[in-house]
């Protein structure tokens, strides 16, 4: 974390979102685009992405998978940093789906927390 300066206006958005604990990605789209059409939500994934990754880099959040029903945070798998962009960068995890199976999910770190 010594490299880092300070946040973009999406990650700041990012980390203040998922202090919430277990924020599903596509609620964090829905939020950035104040509940925007699909479309709008697609355009943003670009963003969004981006920004977790520099986020996740820092060590200030973290991704996992969360099983969906129910919802069991001692659940969570972290998606390791090398598999990562793979799954920030597919639109489809940031959609919300009717039948979901699991859950993408940004938690911040207490390294992350100490900058909110």
């Amino acid at each position: 974390m010594t490299d880092f300066v300070g946040f973009t206006h999406v990650e700041h958005f990012v980390l203040e979102e998922a202090d919430a604990d277990n924020v599903p990605l596509w609620e964090l789209a829905a939020t950035l685009t104040h509940d925007g059409t699909q479309d709008e939500r697609i355009a943003a994934v670009p963003r969004l992405a981006d920004a977790l990754m520099s986020l996740a880099r820092h060590g200030l959040v973290e991704v996992r998978t969360l099983p969906a029903s129910p919802p069991d945070p001692n659940e969570a798998v972290l998606i390791p940093l090398d598999r990562l962009a793979e799954v920030v960068r597919d639109v489809d995890n940031w959609l919300w789906r009717d039948e979901l199976t699991s859950l993408i999910v940004v938690v911040v770190t207490d390294a992350g927390g100490a900058w909110l």
